[in-house]
């Protein structure tokens, strides 16, 4: 399995990726520093491209992450200029499905053809949320692509000063047949054939 690293920065602004133990269990820990400097969010992201088996075989899973964030501040209103997001996400280049960690909302906002889900999520403890793509392609109404985008992503609005930081530990993809996959984040990435390729954007 291949992940790629993506970063979005301004030139003060810093993202770190690094391997660590929170409450006893191995995490990829995703950091950003935040400056200020620009007006622009910072954000810090795990992603991978699927298509042919791979993405048949995502579409008729559901998939597990184990996180921990911070509070989210984005209830109200979640592009506003101390949001501290966590998300999951799929781009096929036309839909985007974003599946936003709040702290209390529950709820889902469309705009376009870019579709947020607000999932909420307690802060500051290891906590479990599942993912079924095909499911959530159906209730959108959009046809199933025949490439996309899987990202894990971190950011952090301008407001928002200094360093910040979300946890991934295990994922998990249940098939259709009950059998479970689990893998470590930081295991997956330490893979020999892994590649981690950065793209920052000043």
């Amino acid at each position: 399995m291949v992940w790629d690293r993506e970063s979005v920065k301004g030139s003060f602004d810093r993202v770190a990726l690094n391997e660590t133990v929170v409450n006893n269990r191995n995490a990829v820990e995703l950091g950003v520093f935040q400056s200020g400097e620009v007006s622009g969010s910072v954000y810090e992201a795990l992603t991978q491209t699927l298509d042919g088996g791979r993405l048949s075989a995502l579409f008729s899973s559901t998939v597990g992450l184990w996180f921990m964030k911070e509070p989210c501040h984005c209830d109200d209103d979640p592009f506003n200029k101390t949001a501290v997001t966590l998300v999951v996400e799929v781009n096929d280049g036309t839909h985007t499905l974003s599946i936003l960690f709040s702290d209390k909302f529950a709820g889902t906002l469309t705009l376009l053809n870019h579709r947020i889900e607000f999932r909420p999520t307690p802060s500051g403890t290891w906590t479990f949320q599942e993912f079924n793509f095909s499911n959530e392609y159906l209730a959108a109404h959009w046809p199933l692509p025949n490439s996309l985008t899987f990202r894990i992503l971190f950011g952090v609005a301008p407001g928002s000063l200094g360093w910040h930081y979300a946890y991934l530990d295990r994922i998990t993809i249940t098939s259709n047949s009950l059998h479970t996959l689990q893998s470590t984040v930081s295991s997956l990435m330490l893979l020999p054939s892994a590649t981690l390729t950065s793209r920052n954007s000043d």
